[in-house]
């Protein structure tokens, strides 16, 4: 299928959402107005359906919500950590094997990381310029 496709797929899942969340609230408010004007014609089961019923809509909803935001983020992270860990191994194994590379290298990596960190600050520091502009 084409992007165009794609993209109204994409769209159209989140006006669904947004209505849930938006028929979730009022469904609630509903149930708690009517226990709150002590209706006599919600006492019987239909007010307790429509409860029950709401509360495991939110409970798939928030269920849903943590399968596709948080999971994928915590194994990409949990990915990236213990790709850190095994270059972090290999450099530690690479400094025993040989210290003296380690020594005669370690200048060169001071200035690469102190450079690095030269232009984080100056990429910060022009966003921050251009977010303060827009204002």
């Amino acid at each position: 299928m084409g992007t165009g496709i794609v993209q109204l797929l994409a769209f159209g899942t989140f006006v669904f959402f947004l209505t849930f969340v938006v028929y979730i609230y009022y469904a609630f408010d509903y149930v708690r107005y009517l226990m709150n004007e002590k209706c006599k014609c919600s006492e019987d089961l239909r007010r307790d359906i429509i409860a029950i019923g709401t509360m495991i809509s939110l409970f798939l909803f928030i269920i849903l919500l943590f399968t596709i935001i948080i999971i994928p983020i915590l194994i990409s992270t949990l990915t990236n950590l213990f790709v850190k860990i095994q270059d972090f191994e290999s450099e530690v194994e690479e400094v025993i094997k040989n210290p003296v590379k380690s020594i005669r290298n370690t200048p060169g990596r001071l200035f690469k990381t102190t450079k690095d960190i030269g232009s984080f600050v100056k990429d910060t520091a022009t966003k921050i310029t251009k977010a303060k502009k827009r204002r």
